[in-house]
């Protein structure tokens, strides 16, 4: 069963990490890690949803524990799209949507994935990032499944 969305964390593809520290107690609690930990454990599969965005069908692509069912979370995306769902911190998400929409043809460096740990998903507007962070996260989960020295 999904919950509403209420703290989603900005990520990037950057170095090693998949996701930024932010200075709030969701990192501090290692929320992250445990969302994996139930990802690696069940397994992940890979979704597809569209949302309108200013009369456009925008693509959001999907990671998350098998047996999520994506069309549910889609109205969460869509209300992040409307800026009509309010979280604990903003996350950008209308902006990137504007942006990447914009006549410039302006595609995000920052914030290309977000990470609903609560509900165990993650997500972006970049098929290519989407692919690389299922490459990243079979690196996390086989060095987290390594013996430790």
């Amino acid at each position: 069963m999904l919950t509403k969305p209420w703290f989603i964390q900005q990520c990037t593809l950057r170095g090693k990490l998949i996701y930024e520290p932010m200075d709030n107690a969701h990192y501090e609690s290692d929320d992250q890690a445990k969302s994996l930990k139930r990802i690696f454990a069940r397994g992940h599969e890979l979704g597809l949803v569209e949302i309108a965005f200013r009369s456009r069908a925008m693509s959001v692509f999907m990671l998350a524990a098998v047996g999520f069912h994506f069309h549910e979370y889609k109205p969460f995306l869509q209300a992040l799209a409307d800026n009509r769902l309010r979280l604990e911190e903003d996350i950008s998400f209308n902006d990137v949507l504007e942006r990447t929409t914009s006549d410039t043809g302006f595609k995000p460096k920052h914030s290309d994935i977000w990470f609903d740990f609560r509900n165990d998903v993650l997500w972006t507007l970049d098929s290519a990032k989407r692919d690389e962070l299922v490459t990243r996260l079979a690196v996390i989960k086989q060095k987290w499944a390594a013996p430790k020295p």
